[in-house]
């Protein structure tokens, strides 16, 4: 019997998907190239999180504590700059750049114009 090729492509993807699931433990489900329990946890986007969490730029967290911006897991009430979080009462993002609230931003970097003049 011969196939034709789109069948034999079919034939490989199955067989492939199969030696996947085969190099779990019995009971776990791959995510990737891991292995998870699914009672205990869940796949999202090839990233495997405990169950209630939920995946931010590769990495899980609790979105009870913690927010997803722009790829970036930062705490309630933070706010993503240049993927770094900050505390919008304390700082703010300027192009891109982290900087004290009574900072400007100069060449890319902050200064205090109160302090020194910007070269």
């Amino acid at each position: 019997m011969r196939l034709s090729a789109p069948l034999l492509a079919l034939a490989v993807s199955v067989l492939l998907s199969a030696a996947a699931f085969a190099d779990c433990p019995r009971g776990e489900q791959p995510c990737g190239k891991l292995c998870y329990d699914p009672v205990r946890s869940q796949c999202l986007g090839g990233v495997v999180c405990a169950n209630g969490e939920q995946a931010c730029g590769g990495q899980c967290y609790s979105p009870v504590r913690s927010q997803c911006l722009n790829g970036v897991v930062c705490a309630s009430g933070e706010q993503a700059c240049g993927g770094q979080c900050y505390s919008p009462t304390r700082s703010k993002c300027l192009s891109g750049v982290v900087c004290q609230n009574n900072e400007q931003l100069c060449k890319g970097e902050c200064y205090d114009p109160m302090r020194t003049t910007c070269k």
